[in-house]
């Protein structure tokens, strides 16, 4: 159980205002994690953080970061890799600053208002969502260190991001914490309640069908651990549903989606790119220009539309594999705390857990973490369970 600071100590945390204003008002949400990052470096303890006990989530962080400068290095556009080796290093910042909060900087009343703060944040999108589709908004605002864009595209939404894709990663990773909240706080369920059907409509409108479908697979999770009869029944009924309805879904696929031009770059380019680059890829960040060589009309040069497709291009087998090996850790991880864990402690492990399950569902046709946004929170999301496990074990045990 997270200690609890004494009677009548009051804290201000800057997470708290980071993660409100980190969907829709950017600039002033990453001033709030240079407070963050500063006030973590004045309480730091070197001797905590470079535990000599190093388990297997730290071995591969530090794998991942060391095969990423290699790729860096030997980038076919090393400026280009250097300025995104700077976003990198802001996730692990991100990751590091959340980590240490949850394992030893808060309370568990401080941890539950930073939760607060991202569905606060995400009940502000998708007010701004619904908006954007009752008006039929589409506008952009572009100043320095601020883009704030709401577009209609394709028939989906966007709310402050620009992109309806974009919108859906955010949601996959907040959507979770939703749910566990539910269960968790019954004085405010109406207004979870609420936000939580919000968020389905908004889901809906995004036309976003790999968010649509990474959502359901979470709540089914959710349900299935609670009455397994009941996830059973609505799993069969989905799948009834599909075998009954594929042509009319494939119409949608198809209207929505860019099948065929997904299954034609991985199927022609990426192969053929990780022939010549297979062990630390073409450097971080250089998908667009390592596949503009490939010149068809049928391509997708912008990026892979799959995390594991595009970082095995940029990074390589050994960068893939260690990201593979550090989100598999703390996956790992989860499932055991959720056999061990005190009550409150293990509706937020499993926040965590769910958030990143969904990411991983949706990453096979998103990239997913390219958009700074969205990558900030799905590593601050494994920060925070990854601390959470290490306060109720001093360090995460090491997979065998």
């Amino acid at each position: 159980m997270i200690k609890k600071y004494k009677k009548g100590k009051k804290t201000k945390d800057p997470l708290k205002f980071f993660f409100f204003f980190l969907p829709w008002l950017s600039p002033l949400s990453y001033l709030f994690l240079i407070f963050a990052f500063v006030r973590w470096l004045r309480k730091i303890s070197i001797k905590k953080m470079f535990n000599p006990r190093l388990s297997f989530f730290n071995l591969s962080l530090f794998l991942l970061i060391g095969t990423i400068i290699v790729s860096v290095i030997f980038s076919i556009d090393f400026n280009l890799s250097l300025k995104t080796f700077f976003v990198f290093f802001s996730y692990v910042v991100v990751l590091t600053i959340t980590r240490g909060y949850a394992k030893e900087g808060v309370s568990e009343k401080n941890l539950n208002s930073i939760l607060k703060a991202i569905l606060a944040g995400t009940a502000v999108i998708t007010g701004f969502g619904i908006i954007q589709y009752l008006l039929n908004l589409n506008f952009e605002v572009k100043i320095p260190l601020l883009s704030f864009g709401i577009y209609t595209k394709k028939g989906g939404i966007s709310s402050t991001f620009g992109n309806p894709n974009r919108f859906a990663k955010y949601l996959v990773l907040t959507f979770p914490f939703i749910l566990v909240f539910l269960e968790k706080n019954k004085k405010e369920r109406p207004i979870l309640i609420t936000l939580l059907f919000a968020t389905a409509f908004c889901f809906w409108l995004t036309k976003c069908l790999g968010g649509i479908g990474a959502a359901g697979v979470i709540f089914l999770i959710f349900v299935m651990r609670r009455n397994f009869k009941l996830g059973t029944f609505l799993l069969g009924a989905g799948v009834f549903l599909f075998l009954v309805k594929f042509d009319f879904l494939l119409s949608i696929i198809n209207t929505y989606g860019t099948v065929d031009e997904r299954v034609y770059t991985w199927e022609n380019i990426i192969w053929p790119m990780f022939k010549n680059h297979p062990f630390f890829g073409t450097g971080l960040g250089t998908y667009r220009i390592a596949s503009s060589s490939f010149s068809s009309k049928l391509a997708l040069h912008s990026h892979a539309h799959n995390l594991y497709f595009n970082y095995l291009i940029e990074i390589g087998i050994f960068g893939l594999g260690s990201l593979i090996l550090l989100i598999g850790s703390f996956l790992k991880g989860c499932l055991e705390k959720l056999k061990k864990t005190d009550p409150e402690t293990k509706l937020i492990i499993e926040g965590c857990f769910l958030a990143i399950v969904g990411a991983l569902i949706h990453a096979t046709v998103e990239t997913f973490i390219d958009y700074f946004q969205v990558g900030l929170l799905f590593f601050a999301i494994i920060g925070f369970g990854i601390g959470l496990m290490e306060k109720q074990e001093k360090i995460l045990p090491t997979t065998r």
